[in-house]
């Protein structure tokens, strides 16, 4: 399961999300699909599974290797954790 680290906070700017990681200063600006992966989350932890449900809703006609592609932005992402890292 995927969770939003602590002390992140998010507005919606126009067509764009402007994330504050509070933990290093840093802001972020996000795209259409890490904004989805991002609200997602944001309403509790999330599986891989789970988010490809809800982008595959939203994105029907897109033919990509989505778990690969997720897993890729999850494992990169500074604003994303997984909970075996919470232990």
């Amino acid at each position: 399961m995927y969770h939003l680290k602590e002390k992140i906070y998010a507005v919606d700017l126009d067509d764009k999300k402007v994330v504050l990681d509070s933990n290093n200063g840093k802001y972020y600006e996000l795209n259409e699909t890490a904004s989805m992966i991002f609200d997602a989350l944001n309403e509790g932890p999330k599986s891989i599974e789970d988010l490809e449900k809800i982008f595959l809703q939203n994105f029907k006609n897109m033919h990509i290797d989505f778990k690969k592609e997720l897993a890729e932005l999850l494992n990169s992402s500074h604003l994303f954790v997984h909970e075996s890292e919470l232990l």
